[in-house]
């Protein structure tokens, strides 16, 4: 188990077991480059088998959700991934209000599961205020309701 859970954590790790090994990662076809790239610097040789796929949902329950924020219905998100993050302003965009979407994110308490999350609310002009130590969806909420 890694001590810091992300890419580079896991790289970390494994780093000492895996020269002249093969590791396959299955995981989502979005995975970060970060984690083949250090286990390949460790001197493993990598595969990818892509499990799974995200797709960013579109309907009336996101459309819903942007427009519970712009009333200012909500006080906290739990952004759990960097889709998430990206699916979430994609719909604030799409109904004209990301500007105003990211004012009520500058206001709300904005937990990210772990930092590459909160790089890509940076990337959109936001500010995580809680990024747990740990990145698990339970630490996440605890340091949300804690931040209140």
């Amino acid at each position: 188990m890694p001590g810091d859970y992300s890419s580079e954590g896991i790289v970390e790790a494994l780093c000492p077991e895996v020269k002249g090994k093969t590791v396959d990662l299955a995981r989502s076809a979005f995975g970060a480059k970060v984690l083949i790239e250090g286990l390949e610097k460790c001197g493993a040789t990598v595969y990818e088998t892509h499990v799974y796929t995200l797709s960013i949902p579109e309907g009336a329950v996101q459309k819903k959700l942007i427009e519970r924020t712009l009333a200012g219905e909500v006080d906290a998100f739990a952004f759990t991934s960097s889709m998430m993050v990206k699916g979430f302003m994609k719909h604030a965009e799409q109904l004209g209000a990301e500007r105003t979407i990211k004012e009520i994110l500058d206001r709300a308490v904005v937990g990210a599961i772990g930092t590459p999350t909160g790089n890509t609310l940076k990337k959109h002009g936001v500010e995580a205020n809680v990024i747990p130590d740990e990145f698990t969806f339970e630490a996440l909420l605890k340091a949300i309701k804690n931040r209140f």
